[in-house]
Order: structure tokens, then C-alpha cells, then sequence
């Protein structure tokens, strides 16, 4: 079972992400919305762009400065990313983020 908490995986300090209720922790406490200023919405067309640079090698540095130019783009992308190898939309390729071609943009 995944814990979440300081010492994950000791259930003295850590509380079962299955059993975690987050409406009852928000009145004991409160939360914080982290990431305000990402923007974290992508179009199919930004998506199809990101996969077919990332089945070619490019790093996600040079994916975001083509796709996500800005203040935040590398973290987007990065976070694009992550969610994609979870979701099988892409696989984990030989030079992980980095990639298998360098200085292209």
C-alpha cells in the first residue's frame, strides 16, 4: 500500500493514501493550492507535438522551448511528461528526460 507522510512506508507517521479524507483534514486544518501559476492545460495538438519530439529524442528542455515557451514551460513540460508515462500515452526512452539528441530546437 502507498503512505503518504513524512516517513513513508512507517505507519506511525504516514496515513494510507486509500484512507486519506481530505474534506475532514481541511477543517482540522488547512490545505495549501500549490503551482497557481502553472498552466497546466494542453491542447491535442500540443500533446501530439510533445509526443512525436519526445519519440525523437529531443530533450525536454528543448520540447518546452518549442512547445511551451515561458516562464514555467520546462516544469509544465516536465509535469506533461510524467503524467503521460503514467497514463501509457508514452513510454520511458533510452536518455530519460534528456533525451538521445542534443542542441536541437
Amino acid at each position: 500500500m502507498a503512505y503518504a507522510g513524512a516517513l513513508k512506508g512507517t505507519k506511525d507517521y504516514a496515513v494510507p493514501i486509500k484512507e486519506r479524507d481530505y474534506e475532514s483534514t481541511k477543517k482540522q486544518e488547512p490545505i495549501e493550492t500549490i503551482l497557481e501559476d502553472f498552466n497546466f492545460g494542453w491542447t491535442a495538438r500540443d500533446k501530439k507535438q510533445v509526443i512525436e519530439l519526445w519519440k525523437s529524442g529531443v530533450s525536454i528542455v528543448d520540447i518546452a522551448e518549442q512547445v511551451r515557451p515561458g516562464k514555467y514551460g520546462h516544469e509544465e513540460v516536465s509535469f506533461l511528461i510524467i503524467h503521460m508515462i503514467y497514463s501509457k500515452e508514452i513510454r520511458k526512452r533510452k536518455g530519460g528526460m534528456f533525451g538521445s539528441k542534443k542542441g536541437v530546437s
